[in-house]
């Protein structure tokens, strides 16, 4: 467990440090970044794009499937709870 930890550790701060000999970072504006994001600015933010229709219908579908499949065996869970309630009572 701790070494797929560590190991995790090492792949992401690789990833995440990108090119060193790049200065990439000095060119970007940070200034509405973190905490000083406002989406209702008008700002030009041309990183921010909408997604295809079909992805934003396909992730729908994933959640809509997820919830069902979440429910479904919650309801299972207190059914079956139910059921083994009574026996236990012998009724």
């Amino acid at each position: 467990m701790v070494t797929a930890s560590i190991t995790g550790s090492i792949i992401s701060s690789t990833v995440l440090r990108g090119n060193s000999s790049s200065n990439a970072a000095d060119d970007v504006d940070v200034s509405s970044c973190g905490a000083d994001y406002c989406p209702w600015s008008h700002s030009n933010n041309t990183n921010l794009e909408k997604p295809p229709e079909s992805t934003v219908r396909v992730a729908a579908e994933i959640a809509g499937i997820y919830n069902f499949t979440f429910y479904l065996s919650l309801s299972a869970m207190l059914v079956y709870s139910t059921s083994v309630h009574v026996e236990i009572l012998g009724q």
